[in-house]
């Protein structure tokens, strides 16, 4: 088989290393070849025209064309679709009727996310969200299939392959419960580049609301990254007066990062998607803090392999209110009262192998493009 996967991007920004992933498992299966598709550099004549509705973004499909051969398939990680797309996928479908398109569509709905997270965001993005209102209704008559972490069984009139983002366990080293001890407290932590949607600040209101209600028992909240939504983290918890309850790291990563995940008894995953009309969370993150052994909270369901959400992971409302810090002492109480932190840490760790390891989260894809029809 010959596969090609197309990725519009840079092979410097974070996802690259996802789609290093999954060409690593399409070779499982046959030959890929990754084309990465760039603007590179625009004159202001170009960037105008890229802004309106019915010409092209920039994109030049034919050095696409030109290096693909006789494909079998084509995996493409979706773009803002235009005329030149549409095209594209027009000429692939008639000169290769065998092969098989299918587009991830990573986040979904996501016109929010991409096209509209405020007024002035709305305004700059709308030529492109036009764009891709108009031009992603032809999906339905070249896509073969589209990839989604949703349940969506149909997503722009186009069958889904359902599935979750994946993260090889092995490579991740598992919390070494050796070095946290300490029982009478509980240690939170996030790991993200903060953004509108993670809403930490329904963390932080619900520690403050806490300990104003008179909380006796120890909560440590450590938030690790940058990002844009630090200073105003930042500034809520010197309003609250809980400099004491929660820690801002910065950035870190290897020895540091993993120091930290070792004293951590529970993960947090992103709490406000629900501003981008979101009701099902699946990153790389949630497969990292799963392979570490840790419990996870989350504002929403997380996409998973399997339908039963696990004893180790406990879902907020997906809104605005604060994160009530009683049930998430409930929740480590329940975990971690029952058995050695070991003994959690591989349950959990166990649970990932089988649920978001990479060639488990790329089984359904796999499946699909090896069937013959």
């Amino acid at each position: 088989m010959q596969g090609y996967y197309i990725f519009f991007g840079s092979k410097s920004s974070g996802v690259y290393n996802k789609v290093n992933m999954q060409i690593h498992e399409f070779k499982t299966i046959s030959k890929i070849e990754l084309i990465t598709m760039a603007l590179g550099r625009r004159t202001i004549w170009d960037k105008l025209k890229s802004r309106v509705v019915w010409l092209p973004l920039g994109f030049d499909y034919s050095i696409v064309i030109s290096k693909i051969k006789n494909p079998d398939y084509i995996y493409i990680r979706r773009f803002t679709a235009d005329s030149s797309f549409i095209k594209f996928l027009s000429y692939i479908k008639a000169t290769y009727p065998k092969c098989k398109i299918v587009i991830e569509v990573f986040t979904y709905p996501y016109d929010k996310d991409d096209y509209s997270r405020n007024t002035i965001h709305f305004i700059r993005q709308l030529p492109f969200y036009a764009k891709d209102l108009i031009y992603r209704r032809k999906y339905r008559k070249y896509v073969d299939r589209i990839v989604t972490y949703s349940k969506d069984n149909l997503i722009f009139g186009v069958e889904t392959i359902k599935t979750s983002n994946g993260v090889y366990v092995d490579q991740i080293n598992k919390k070494n419960s050796n070095m946290h001890i300490d029982s009478k407290t509980i240690y939170l932590t996030s790991v993200a580049h903060m953004q509108v949607h993670h809403g930490f600040e329904r963390l932080i209101k619900g520690i403050a609301n806490y300990y104003n209600n008179g909380g006796k028992r120890e909560i440590i909240y450590n938030v690790v990254g940058d990002g844009v939504e630090v200073k105003k983290y930042k500034k809520m918890v010197t309003k609250y007066g809980i400099e004491s309850h929660v820690l801002f790291h910065g950035k870190l990563i290897g020895d540091e990062l993993d120091n930290v995940y070792n004293h951590t008894d529970i993960a947090v995953s992103s709490l406000g998607l629900y501003k981008y009309k979101i009701n099902t969370i699946s990153t790389l993150k949630e497969g990292e803090y799963l392979a570490k052994g840790l419990p996870t909270i989350a504002g929403c369901k997380i996409s998973l392999i399997c339908d039963e959400e696990p004893p180790f992971i406990l879902v907020f409302s997906n809104d605005s209110s604060p994160i009530n810090i009683d049930r998430i002492i409930d929740f480590y109480d329940n975990i971690y009262m029952r058995e050695d932190k070991e003994k959690i840490v591989d349950e959990i760790r166990s649970f990932a192998k089988t649920n978001v390891d990479m060639p488990v989260v790329m089984q359904p894809i796999i499946q699909y493009l090896t069937a013959k029809e």
